[in-house]
């Protein structure tokens, strides 16, 4: 069944509703109708550069309502747009700029045109991306995920059919545009009719706290650095925030008590713990209801979504058993744009079948009722006396324990070169002792996962995505800066 693209969600909103509240920010108020006009005017300034079907349009604008209107000149027009991250340095913003090689880039001084390059993506059609979403590189050279239009769609009716908003919903839109969490924001507030808050100031929780109270907001998207933040504030509960029910948690897994102190803030909240990656936006979502009975779980698949766990071949494994999560559904990626190699080794059959799936990276399990749980990136993964460690997995068993807020869990070489796990904890304060935590865990794992050494920390170190760094706590310079207090004994 063919769903309408998003371009006609913008549409009929500025014909149904022409003055109801589109986006609010500090000082200013778009109706649906003025999104309209103003995405209108950006498409007729796309149309006399002379753009056609899949020329790219790179936009290069701090946050506020003028990205939004260039997002939507460029789906009206047909065009794929590529948000850049503001804050990224000159030499990753050239690099981009390199790789997608847009027609026309847009910035707070100007439109300016750019020479026409030929795309170098002969495994799939160009003209049917929408847009292109250039992940972190973290892990490497920031890869650009190219999505269809198609698989927008997809994905956004998928989230609603367990994200129920609708016109009378006012949803928080911090999140920066050239995430795809913060990205289809836009997307979903459109396709529901509900108002979108668009901060021009964003970090600073006073003003976050102000504009939440101010506007009424029901929907919050959130990532954990976000809640701690928010957190921190006495301000921030069901006293000062009455119209506050619904919120989302994703780019991270969500820390037990974190997850215990917003239902002590908001005791009625809606609160969605998630799973997704860039490259099909969302796989799944765990019903608030299920939340505190399984609060490391990050769900089931979204509508129209199918997932298995396989091992490095590509059969499946056990339940309960940890292996790699493979997606397919309407709402994956089309490629990787410039990298069919990477494209390939990310989206192949399984070991028996023709079809595609996207091979995620990623460390799952599933409980047998089809819970999925997160267990930690592939490549974060070690091996301890041979046997593989899966790092997210033991983490969770160490957040059980009195006192460990969060938790951390790495590899850690021996001057032997034995490879041995290490845990960082963050604490409420409280001291813990490593052999009493290490009888803890003999009840629920296994020798080689228990951790041999560990740090206590008042705080862990996040990108700016929210997500742990893990990249600096492996540098042991780091991590003696981090730590307050630490222990080690030898198994």
């Amino acid at each position: 069944m063919s769903l309408p693209p998003p371009g006609d969600w913008l549409q009929r909103n500025a014909a149904r509703a022409p003055r109801q509240i589109a986006l609010v920010d500090e000082h200013e108020k778009w109706t649906w109708s003025q999104l309209h006009d103003r995405a209108q005017n950006c498409a007729r300034v796309l149309g006399r550069a002379g753009l056609t079907p899949a020329d790219r349009v790179a936009i290069a604008l701090p946050p506020g309502f003028d990205p939004v209107a260039w997002i939507w000149g460029a789906l009206l027009s047909d065009l794929t747009f590529v948000v850049l991250d503001p804050s990224l340095p000159a030499s990753r913003r050239h690099a981009i700029l390199e790789d997608c090689r847009p027609r026309v880039l847009v910035t707070e001084e100007g439109t300016y045109p750019l020479a026409r390059v030929e795309a170098e993506n002969p495994s799939f059609d160009s003209t049917t991306i929408a847009n292109l979403v250039y992940t972190s590189g973290s892990r490497g050279e920031p890869k650009g995920v190219a999505m269809g239009l198609d698989a927008m769609t997809a994905v956004v009716h998928a989230i609603l059919d367990y994200l129920p908003l609708d016109e009378e919903d006012v949803v928080w839109g911090g999140l920066p545009l050239h995430y795809g969490y913060g990205l289809y924001q836009i997307f979903l507030t459109a396709k529901s009719g509900a108002s979108l808050v668009l901060p021009h100031q964003v970090g600073f929780v006073g003003h976050t706290l102000h504009l939440l109270r101010q506007h009424r907001v029901t929907t919050l998207p959130g990532v954990p650095s976000l809640w701690a933040q928010l957190l921190a504030s006495s301000s921030f509960d069901t006293g000062h925030l009455p119209d506050l029910r619904r919120a989302t948690n994703a780019g991270d897994r969500l820390p037990n008590s974190v997850r215990s102190a917003l239902h002590q803030r908001f005791p009625d909240l809606e609160l969605h713990s998630m799973y997704g990656l860039s490259e099909c936006t969302r796989v799944s979502s765990l019903p608030p209801s299920e939340i505190d009975l399984h609060p490391t779980s990050v769900g089931y698949p979204i509508s129209g979504c199918e997932v298995r766990i396989v091992d490095d071949e590509g059969h499946e494994v056990p339940e309960g058993s940890v292996g790699e999560l493979v997606v397919r559904g309407p709402h994956l990626m089309s490629a990787y744009w410039n990298r069919p190699r990477a494209t390939a080794e990310t989206l192949r059959p399984l070991a028996q079948g023709h079809q595609r799936w996207l091979w995620t990276g990623d460390w799952f399990r599933r409980d047998r009722d089809g819970r999925l749980y997160h267990c930690g990136r592939k490549d974060d993964g070690f091996k301890c006396r041979g046997q593989k460690v899966a790092p997210q997995r033991v983490a969770e068993v160490l957040e059980k324990y009195p006192s460990i807020q969060e938790a951390v869990v790495l590899p850690r070489t021996k001057s032997t070169g034995e490879t041995t796990v290490h845990a960082v904890l963050r604490t409420d304060g409280e001291s813990v002792i490593l052999r009493d935590l290490q009888r803890f865990c003999r009840h629920h794992l296994a020798v080689h996962e228990i951790p041999t050494s560990h740090d206590c920390v008042d705080s862990l170190p996040r990108t700016p995505r929210g997500k742990i760094d893990r990249d600096q706590l492996l540098n042991p310079r780091n991590q003696g800066e981090q730590a307050q207090c630490s222990s080690a004994t030898v198994d």
